[in-house]
């Protein structure tokens, strides 16, 4: 939260985004990574960006670039998968709460959305993620004693 407050960190709109320049936006965001040694990322409906394969991440920022041309556009993509190296730093303790939601956002076609998903897979083992449930009460042995090949709910590959 220090950190937070040291540089103003608050909400964005779209539009002071734009205003400012996406790319200071990135750096800003990088510059605060760097500094914190605890990170928290809810996102209810897209991926945290540190979590986008490129396409992804390319979809994403049309929303965040507008009409910016080729060269903008691919200068703020660049940082963006930049800011992706700070997953492999031994000191940093990430927390990424994922919904549901942003899995099945389908922003991308089947095959590519795919391959997004495997991302997540490799990097949840890459960084030692903990697996979550949904949160609701239930008797993880139901499905089991129905189907003995069926997985316990809450251990599916996306849950992370």
């Amino acid at each position: 939260m220090k950190l937070a407050q040291e540089d103003e960190i608050d909400y964005h709109s779209d539009r002071k985004i734009k205003r400012t320049g996406v790319n200071q936006q990135q750096l800003r965001l990088g510059k605060i990574e760097g500094r914190s040694s605890k990170l928290h990322y809810v996102l209810p409906i897209v991926l945290p960006g540190l979590l986008q394969t490129e396409n992804y991440l390319r979809v994403t920022s049309t929303e965040i670039t507008g009409r910016a041309d080729a060269q903008k556009r691919n200068a703020v993509n660049k940082l963006r998968l930049e800011r992706q190296q700070i997953l492999g730093c031994e000191n940093k303790q990430f927390t990424f709460l994922l919904a549901e939601a942003a899995i099945r956002n389908m922003l991308l076609p089947a095959a590519a959305m795919a391959k997004q998903i495997d991302h997540l897979i490799e990097l949840a083992r890459a960084i030692r993620a903990a697996r979550c449930g949904s949160g609701r009460r239930r008797d993880p042995q139901r499905r089991l004693r129905q189907d003995p090949t069926a997985r316990p709910a809450g251990l599916s590959a996306v849950a992370y």
